[in-house]
């Protein structure tokens, strides 16, 4: 899954240029299949289990243009930048990755609004 979820946002990335501003967020999505996915419970969104994914889209056309799947505790912990500067900070970075350095303002509710994250 994570692998197909890789490839279409570097498909997405690919085909669209996107505005100067970046929107950043959580999304559940609806899962009661099998296989090896992590399933989320988060109660205060509308779909409570699912796939939990951190999104990122361009805020003037909507499009996404980078997602990441969450993967449980033990495996988020070992991603990039993790160690360093937290969940917060660290899932926006690999999201803005693609665009560092490209003066572009990313936009995130309180759960990426973090001191470390706006450093």
């Amino acid at each position: 899954m994570v692998a197909l979820l890789s490839t279409c946002c570097t498909t997405w990335r690919a085909a669209w240029n996107p505005g100067n501003m970046l929107t950043v967020d959580e999304s559940m999505v609806f899962w009661k299949g099998t296989g090896e996915v992590h399933v989320t419970y988060q109660p205060r969104k509308p779909t409570k289990y699912g796939m939990e994914l951190k999104t990122m889209v361009c805020s003037e056309s909507k499009i996404m243009l980078a997602a990441e799947l969450a993967e449980g505790k033990e495996a988020d912990a070992t991603k990039a930048y993790r160690n360093v500067l937290g969940a917060s900070p660290a899932t926006t970075l690999r999201l803005a990755k693609p665009y560092a350095e490209t003066a572009r303002v990313i936009i995130g509710d309180s759960w990426f609004g973090s001191c470390n994250t706006a450093e």
